[in-house]
């Protein structure tokens, strides 16, 4: 009798715990949460009603592990942050290349993506190499890197490899290479992309060269609906009810996009529902 009754206690505490609202996905209900290894937290989501446009995501099923993509901007998506940010393989562009083929532009122009200035760096690779940064038909920064075949240790501070920052709502990016030395062999291979800060290491400068794509760091944030004042909170605790779930509050983000946040003492996801102790603070 006593194994029954802590059968049936443990059987009751697994579908308390099963059915609390802090376990729920964060995607909307009979979506599709992940896509190989990555999760797909709503606004974004794979399907139709399963995302708020343009955050659809196709899950590519050809490969393995499955690999998701972003719809409105054709990139791989590596992580989402509901902080207004996601990582994603963005293009290395290069020059002269075996076994390259020419790259085209990366464009995010009419979607709610960006650079994040704060998370990347613009780098570029190659002995006695300027690198411009186009966006559309201007030269917005650049960066040169000097030959020197000599050293050995591996960095990014202007030999063989330089690096900047860009600038705040860069959604085009494109790269001129021009030789800074008439002796400097113009058929050298050289590469330039943006890169997510935390994931490039100066000791791999060498790997680089060989890849396809690297990770970049895109803000995001959304344009539909109105960010209401704080002091006109609805009813429901968010501050307009097409942009925010319940105990979420929202918030201007950079031009005319918004972005959406629990309030203090809540947890979950702002765009469909935050959970919480009950007497928690409201910000």
């Amino acid at each position: 009798m006593a194994v029954k009754l802590v059968l049936f206690i443990l059987l009751l505490a697994w579908l308390i715990k099963a059915s609390s609202p802090t376990s729920s996905s964060m995607s909307k209900p009979e979506c599709q949460d992940m896509c190989g290894n990555v999760v797909i937290p709503y606004p974004f989501g794979i399907g139709a009603g399963c995302y708020m446009d343009p955050f659809e995501v196709f899950c590519d099923e050809s490969s393995l592990p499955h690999k998701p993509y972003i719809g409105s901007i054709n990139l791989e998506l590596l992580e989402v942050s509901l902080e207004g940010t996601v990582r994603v393989n963005n293009s290395v562009l290069s020059s002269n290349c075996q076994d390259k083929a020419p790259t085209a532009d990366v464009s995010l122009s009419g979607s709610p993506f960006s650079f994040s200035d704060t998370r990347n760096w613009f780098t570029a690779l190659g002995c006695g190499n300027l690198a411009l940064i186009h966006s559309q038909d201007m030269v917005i920064g650049g960066c040169v890197s000097i030959c020197n075949k000599t050293v050995k240790k591996r960095s990014c501070n202007g030999i063989n490899c330089c690096q900047i920052t860009i600038p705040p709502d860069l959604k085009f990016i494109n790269a001129t290479f021009i030789r800074i030395s008439a002796s400097q062999d113009h058929k050298e291979c050289k590469v330039a992309f943006m890169v997510d800060k935390e994931w490039f290491q100066s000791s791999l400068i060498d790997r680089y060269r060989v890849l396809d794509y690297v990770p970049v760091v895109l803000e995001w944030g959304i344009s539909d609906g109105t960010c209401i004042d704080w002091s006109q909170r609805n009813s429901t605790g968010g501050y307009s009810t097409d942009l925010c779930g319940t105990s979420a509050y929202c918030s201007n983000k950079i031009g005319i996009y918004y972005g959406c946040s629990c309030y203090e003492g809540y947890e979950g996801n702002p765009y469909l529902s935050c959970q919480g102790n009950s007497s928690a603070k409201l910000i």
